[in-house]
């Protein structure tokens, strides 16, 4: 997943975190880093299929997958 990626990429210094659990019968996924961080306008687009941050950032994420 790509944003697991650009959490490692664009983090210097500290790191990252995932952390995941089930609620239902959903898995939910959360993903923390110490890097530059992201924008208000691109944290709206973040469930986009495609979309790049001012930094370079790529980011593509699912929010549901078919079973």
């Amino acid at each position: 997943m790509n944003v697991v990626d650009n959490g490692i990429r664009y983090t210097e210094k500290g790191g990252i975190t995932i952390k995941s659990k089930i609620k239902g019968q959903s898995l939910l996924i959360e993903i923390s880093d110490t890097g530059e961080g992201m924008t208000k306008g691109e944290l709206s687009k973040i469930f986009e299929t495609f979309s790049r941050g001012t930094a370079g950032v790529r980011f593509w994420t699912e929010r549901s997958r078919p079973r």
